[in-house]
């Protein structure tokens, strides 16, 4: 599928203005989750706030959980804006820790929600506190601009941010795509236009019927969560 030039357009000039912004001289740490659980097992169908789709999701991951199909996930949601997302792993080989899946999700959630959510199932227990709710969630979206920090790329894992290192030491036009659902990639080209629009093209191919996202150009972050 071919990407919209008239949108690209728009997206580039945009993005190669924000090249012009200065880079922070030191990004600040990004926060973590807030992980909590209970020992409520967590019951989807109580959950009436949930979108049918929502609620069939997390019936699934716990079933899924159950039957030793995943090793662990994490279920963020935020009742406000009918957004929902989880994460998980297959084995506990794969070396990703709640921490990383609660991220994630989070900020999976968020992107859609554009408001912080929460976390409403850890391993198929009930996340909420003492009180009996769900803590506050950071906001893991902000502070995204500034200087390409493989650390800070929202949506993917810790082992796609190694991975994803590699970009940093590229020189010349470049340009990279991150979607919500944890696929990533980056192009080269002659120009920073040619380079945006190869990605696109590219990561629409590749992860047909999600969100592709602009998330830098060159060695800037020009990823707005907010522009959505």
């Amino acid at each position: 599928m071919a990407p919209n030039l008239s949108k690209l357009s728009a997206t580039c000039c945009v993005a190669l203005l924000a090249l012009a912004a200065p880079a922070c001289a030191q990004q600040p740490a990004l926060p973590r989750p807030v992980l909590v659980t209970s020992s409520t097992e967590t019951d989807p169908q109580a959950l009436a706030w949930l979108t049918d789709d929502g609620r069939k999701s997390l019936a699934a991951a716990l079933a899924q959980e159950k039957a030793g199909t995943i090793h662990a996930f994490v279920f963020a949601a935020v009742p406000s804006a009918d957004a929902w997302a989880f994460r998980s792993t297959s084995k506990a080989t794969d070396f990703l820790s709640v921490d990383d899946l609660a991220r994630a999700a989070l900020q999976t959630c968020q992107f859609f929600a554009k408001i912080p959510c929460y976390i409403i199932s850890i391993n198929g227990q009930d996340a909420r506190d003492q009180y009996g709710g769900y803590p506050m969630q950071p906001n893991l979206l902000a502070g995204q601009r500034g200087r390409f920090d493989p650390a800070r790329i929202p949506f993917v894992t810790s082992s796609d941010q190694v991975s994803a290192a590699a970009y940093a030491n590229q020189t010349g036009p470049r340009a990279f795509v991150v979607t919500p659902s944890d696929y990533w990639l980056w192009r080269t080209g002659k120009t920073e236009f040619d380079a945006i629009a190869s990605a696109y093209a590219d990561c629409q191919k590749g992860a047909a019927g999600q969100t592709c996202v602009l998330y830098a150009v060159d060695d800037q972050v020009v990823f707005e969560p907010s522009h959505n």
